[in-house]
């Protein structure tokens, strides 16, 4: 998710695929279907991701302040993410423990000053989201959050990443036995903080040590977004040593931009040429991919027209290629996944983009 949107609308919707036969908010595999969440913890082995032996899916929310809004203000939002799986299958929610916005300096305040509350109102939004069956993928935080230290975060040496360190440090040991947690986001999209780029890939690798450091059984993503053509820039976030889960945002309007001052007008093509070169480079790391956030325009409100805007076909182009790659490809890298829809990108609002999206999934 790009600064710009942080405090307009923050409705999502994300999954994470496997190779099943459905999607819905069960683990599904060949070997049946088990309630959701099951004890243990996601594995990667030869590139695919597994929850206890089993293949893995899940399709989810993205309500990226659910949870810095709750340890802000103890609102509860998580309840609608929740309505929604239930609604609709899914079976998790991503979203950022520092939140997005204004409730940043509020969940920063707090933690100096009484943080066996913050800990307590952070237990409580897991317990409701395991009570409900729900997953986790939990963004550890924003840059921004972290520069209160002094300095780039990137600099391992600077109050930044120090303060970065004892956050990650409390909550990942506190949390380390928690299987609702599906696995832990480094940050969302370091990369485009302003900091010195050569940073990247140092950071990414201290933050996944010291991640694993406090916990050693979940899985560390890089939580980086949509490096267009440009896999180079792409492996330093994700090719990282200790970052399991390969991440990348992709928004409609920004592959329609990409395409079009590369190739000319988009098609379904040249969308699937796009997705193929991260198909590629996943596969050479021998890592997993997740797709954390794939969704229309971020400055268009599909609400108020789902028909007319190019921009949906580019989204259900871009849903059709991640599984037809996923299944005429032999790519276990897709095996893991999410997709999220910005703005009113949600099924009671764009019936053409969520046919599409449970036609793609098989649901």
């Amino acid at each position: 998710m790009r600064p710009y949107v942080f405090l307009l609308s923050t409705l999502l919707f994300s999954l994470v695929i496997s190779p099943s036969l459905s999607l819905t908010g069960t683990l599904i595999s060949s070997y049946g279907t088990v309630d959701y969440p099951v004890p243990g913890f996601l594995e990667v082995e030869n590139g695919t991701l597994y929850k206890d032996g089993h293949p893995f899916v899940i399709l989810a929310n993205n309500y990226d302040n659910a949870l810095g809004t709750y340890l802000a203000y103890q609102v509860n939002i998580v309840d609608q993410a929740i309505t929604e799986c239930k609604t609709y299958g899914f079976g998790g929610v991503r979203t950022w423990a520092t939140g997005t916005g204004g409730e940043q300096e509020a969940v920063y305040s707090l933690w100096q000053s009484d943080p066996v509350e913050l800990f307590r109102r952070f237990d409580e939004f897991i317990q409701i989201c395991k009570s409900n069956n729900v997953g986790l993928v939990i963004t550890l935080g924003v840059v921004a959050f972290f520069r209160r230290g002094g300095g780039n975060l990137g600099d391992p040496n600077s109050g930044a990443y120090a303060l970065y360190k004892e956050w990650v440090t409390q909550v990942c040991s506190r949390y380390r036995n928690e299987p609702t947690i599906l696995f832990w986001e480094i940050l969302n999209e370091y990369e485009y903080s302003g900091e010195p780029f050569g940073l990247v890939r140092a950071f990414n690798e201290n933050a996944a040590r010291d991640i694993k450091a406090a916990d050693p059984n979940h899985l560390v993503s890089s939580g980086s977004g949509n490096w267009g053509y440009n896999t180079d820039n792409w492996d330093l976030c994700n090719g990282a040593v200790g970052v399991d889960i390969a991440s990348v945002h992709i928004y409609s309007d920004e592959v329609e931009n990409m395409l079009y001052w590369r190739s000319g007008w988009p098609s379904y093509e040249l969308v699937k040429e796009f997705i193929l070169q991260w198909k590629n480079r996943t596969e050479a790391l021998g890592k997993v991919m997740f797709f954390g956030e794939l969704g229309g325009d971020v400055g268009y409100d599909c609400a108020t027209n789902t028909t007319a805007n190019p921009d949906n076909q580019i989204f259900i182009w871009c849903l059709q290629a991640i599984y037809e790659i996923r299944e005429n490809y032999g790519f276990n890298g897709f095996r893991s996944g999410a997709c999220t829809g910005k703005y009113a990108i949600v099924p009671e609002h764009n019936p053409q983009i969520i046919d599409a999206f449970k036609q793609y999934n098989g649901i």
